[in-house]
Order: structure tokens, then sequence, then C-alpha cells
């Protein structure tokens, strides 16, 4: 289990404290995640996988290659970074941030 599975579950167990959610919201940001790319990264920009997801477009992040890894079933592009860098550039896009997604 990484930090922010324990954040995660200690959310779980108390949806309704407001304190919680700021706590898994705070490791978010400060976690350093694996953004799925569509292509290579250039130097000074990265284009996420966008996959659709009912009504919703979403990027993926993971915090652990093996997550990623086991998701999409094969190797891929990926940019390293804060999770507070992906949120900043998911502002204003209609994007949606799906983390740790499981197969």
């Amino acid at each position: 289990m990484t930090t922010l599975d324990d954040v995660y579950a200690s959310l779980a167990a108390n949806a309704d404290d407001a304190a919680r959610h700021g706590q898994f919201y705070g490791q978010v940001a400060a976690t350093e995640l694996l953004l799925v790319l569509d292509a290579p990264a250039g130097e000074a920009s990265v284009k996420p996988l966008v996959l659709t997801a009912g009504e919703e477009e979403v990027v993926l992040a993971f915090d652990t290659a093996e997550r990623m890894a086991s998701f999409l079933g094969r190797t891929a592009e990926y940019a390293s970074l804060p999770g507070r860098t992906i949120v900043e550039m998911l502002q204003g896009s209609g994007l949606t941030l799906g983390l740790n997604f499981e197969a």
C-alpha cells in the first residue's frame, strides 16, 4: 500500500469528515503521479491519453508503475509529475483525473 492508499482508506472510513477530504486532496497534490500519455512528451509539453468513461473524458494517472501496467496491460508513454501539476493542467479543460484505475 502507498501513502495515497492509506489516506484514501481513512477518507473512505470517514466520508463525512471535511478534514479527511482535505488530507486526501493534499496527498494527491503532493504525490508524484505517472500521467499516461497519448504520444511521447515534447521538451515543454505533454499530451495525456484521454479515455471516455460514461459521459466524462478522463486522463489516467497512477501512483505506481505496477498499477499503471496492470490496468493498461501494455507499456505506455508517461510523464512523472506532481499531482498538483496534473490538476493545474486539467483546470478548465473539461477533463477529469482518473486516479489509480483498476483492471
